[in-house]
């Protein structure tokens, strides 16, 4: 049996294939901003230096995020533009 986060992956990519409007897409990468927004918004009012590191981690992998569905929905659905 593969470990929960396989699972969650291959879900996200089924969901990806099937998603040819891209409106599935369009609400991950909302959810992906919204993440960003708030994550730099608790940066941008100062944290502790222990607390920096994870969150600055946590916006780096909210964008890295945001890139790689684009990229993966684009190679499903290349006619389907950069969404």
């Amino acid at each position: 049996m593969l470990p929960r986060v396989e699972d969650d992956l291959l879900e996200l990519q089924a969901l990806l294939r099937e998603d040819a409007s891209g409106e599935h897409l369009a609400s991950l990468r909302l959810r992906f901003e919204e993440l960003g927004r708030h994550t730099k918004r608790l940066l941008d009012a100062g944290v502790s230096p222990s607390d920096f590191a994870p969150l600055d981690n946590l916006l780096q992998a909210t964008a890295a995020a945001d890139v790689v569905v684009t990229r993966v929905w684009q190679r499903f659905h290349p006619s389907g533009g950069t969404r």
